[in-house]
């Protein structure tokens, strides 16, 4: 009978660490594999990689956030749907309002495993065009399986509304060094023009380390504009991991002239830039 029952446990957590692709389901409802609960957090309990370590005399961001909730499955464990109601409600009047060129139906929230700068896995959310969530799944598949660490991953109306950018507070974001994608807004130094992240084909990473170069200057900050260390967490080179990561599955790269940004053109192609200023 004990023999029995240690078999029949062992083919339990096989089954629990089990892992899956991509989940595509309805709004609000969870994919038939996202496993939560204390069963299988022994999956990703002792899991880490080596800790981001910052130079002594770096700026740290200027808003802290907390850490976001550690994951039970295994692997990147990506999950697309449709704009659940509850977050649906959030966005609006923040990161969606009236007049914005996508709406709700365009729209897909992804959620996905990360590794931290605490060298841990988290769990995020990204909210992009449903047209380019495939790409974003394998690009950030990219991202995790290449171990390369990545701040915070919040969707951006947490950050509440901007009257100066007309919509959510992205120079918030930025200033916690956050991960985030569709936001209607206009542009940063250019409030009264559109941001291409209003179409949700964009997505900035590891804002604090990786400044955009606005029409009035650094943003979030002037410091990191010129180092390239810790290699894994600055843009400085299309060499580099997360810039591959993010070429790969089709995103261009803006390059100097914004760190962060990562894009996908309405006609499907990876948007390039040349330098100089950009509107992000």
């Amino acid at each position: 009978m004990r023999a029995i029952t240690r078999r029949t446990l062992l083919m339990t957590s096989a089954v629990a660490l089990a892992v899956g692709g991509a989940v595509v389901g309805p709004a609000g409802a969870p994919a038939s594999n996202e496993r939560v609960g204390p069963t299988t957090h022994a999956a990703s309990a002792g899991v880490r990689i080596a800790p981001v370590k910052l130079p002594k005399k770096a700026p740290r961001p200027r808003i802290r956030l907390p850490r976001q909730p550690r994951p039970t499955a295994r692997g990147m464990h990506p999950h697309v749907m449709r704009i659940p109601t509850k977050v649906w409600r959030s966005m609006t009047g923040r990161s969606w309002h009236r007049g914005c060129p996508v709406g709700r139906r365009k729209l897909r929230l992804i959620r996905m495993n990360y590794w931290g700068y605490d060298g841990y896995r988290h769990r995020g959310e990204l909210v992009v065009h449903r047209s380019i969530a495939r790409n974003t799944v394998r690009a950030f598949r990219g991202i995790y399986r290449g171990r390369f660490p990545i701040r915070h991953m919040f969707r951006v109306d947490r950050f509440g509304w901007s009257r100066k950018l007309h919509g959510a507070n992205d120079l918030k974001s930025m200033g916690a060094g956050n991960t985030s994608a569709f936001n209607c807004r206009g542009i940063v130094g250019s409030p009264s023009d559109l941001s291409p992240h209003s179409l949700g084909r964009s997505i900035d990473i590891n804002t604090w380390e990786n400044p955009y170069r606005s029409a009035r200057g650094f943003k979030p900050n002037r410091w990191w504009n010129f180092r390239s260390r810790p290699h894994r967490i600055t843009y400085r080179s299309g060499a580099q991991g997360v810039v591959r990561a993010m070429r790969r599955a089709g995103f261009g790269w803006l390059g100097s002239a914004d760190w962060q940004h990562f894009q996908i053109d309405p006609s499907g192609r990876a948007h390039r830039h040349d330098g100089g200023i950009f509107g992000d």
